[in-house]
């Protein structure tokens, strides 16, 4: 039998940040969003935040916008929608 120490917030805020990257990365995320923002759009995302993780490094909102705004020509208005669409909150540090 496995027991468990108390287990703290900062625990809990760390397994929700999984289980919502676990999400970002599943194909149920992909068939969620690509009809409104294209599979081209959420590719690009992905490849981003896993950039991101993988360099150990924060993305801000304002880079990540910049960034989706030249690689996949979509304009301001609809990278903030998807922004709000996701809660991007909850992929951010």
């Amino acid at each position: 039998m496995v027991y468990f120490e108390e287990v703290n917030s900062y625990s809990i805020e760390l397994l929700d940040y999984v289980d919502s990257l676990d999400f970002l990365f599943s194909e149920a995320f992909l068939l969620k969003w690509k009809h409104k923002y294209s599979e081209d759009f959420i590719r690009v995302f992905r490849l981003k935040i896993l950039k991101s993780l993988q360099e150990i490094k924060p993305i801000k909102r304002e880079s990540l916008k910049n960034f989706l705004k030249i690689k996949t020509k979509f304009n301001e208005e609809i990278i903030f929608e998807f922004f709000e669409d996701i809660d991007l909150n909850l992929y951010l540090p």
